[in-house]
C-alpha cells in the first residue's frame, strides 16, 4: 500500500483511495512526528483499504451502522446499567447498618498508632 502526504483544510487526518491501494495523510492536521498518532492513522486507513477490498461498507461513523444494531446495543447497555445500579443499591442497603460499627473499629485501630 502506497502512503502519500498532502495538505488540506478539510480537517481530516487521512484518507484511503478506494481501488488505488493508496493511503493519504493530511500533514496540515496530522502530526507526522508523533509516531503513535501516525501509526494510528495509517492503521485506520489500512482498515478502510481492507473494507474496500472485502466489499464492506467503508466509513468511520455511525451513519453506516444500521439503526437496529445501535438500538440493540443501547438497550443492552441500559439494561446493564439498571442491573448494576440495583446491585449497588442492594450492597449499600446491606452495608449501611454495619457502617457505624466499621467506622468505630477503624477509628480504634487508627488511634492506637497515633
Amino acid at each position: 500500500m502506497d502512503v502519500q502526504f498532502y495538505q488540506t483544510d478539510t480537517g481530516e487526518l487521512g484518507s484511503q483511495s478506494p481501488g488505488q491501494n493508496k493511503i493519504n495523510i493530511n500533514t496540515k492536521v496530522a502530526d507526522i512526528n508523533n509516531i503513535p498518532e501516525l501509526k494510528s492513522i495509517i492503521l485506520h486507513e489500512i482498515q478502510h483499504g481492507i473494507q474496500d477490498y472485502e466489499g464492506f461498507n467503508i466509513g468511520a461513523n455511525n451513519d453506516f451502522i444500521p439503526d437496529e444494531v445501535t438500538k440493540d446495543l443501547v438497550d443492552k447497555v441500559d439494561t446493564m446499567r439498571r442491573d448494576l445500579t440495583m446491585k449497588r443499591i442492594s450492597i449499600l442497603t446491606r452495608l449501611q447498618p454495619r457502617l457505624r460499627e466499621f467506622l468505630i473499629i477503624f477509628l480504634k485501630i487508627v488511634t492506637k498508632f497515633f
